[in-house]
């Protein structure tokens, strides 16, 4: 979730500056305001292609990158994740 100033074009930068060289593709799938997300907020739902050319990614990789997306999210653009 974000704020609704927040642009999708900053998260995206912002997620494609973090992922680092195994991003192949971000997109933009969903982004919803209503019912359980407070006001002044917006869920945005990402996907993310991550893939090494030369190899399969661990989980432990992928997980890693995933971690490094939230944190960067957090710090630049006061992103979080949605709770289920």
């Amino acid at each position: 979730m974000v704020e609704q100033s927040v642009t999708a074009d900053t998260v995206l930068q912002c997620c494609r500056d973090s992922a680092g060289k195994w991003l192949q593709d971000l997109w933009l799938f969903d982004q919803y305001k209503g019912e359980g997300i407070p006001n002044g907020f917006r869920s945005i739902g990402l996907a993310f292609v991550l893939q090494a050319q030369d190899r399969t990614l661990t989980d432990k990789e992928v997980d890693s990158v995933m971690d490094k997306v939230i944190t960067n999210l957090d710090t630049r653009v006061g992103g979080r994740l949605r709770e289920s």
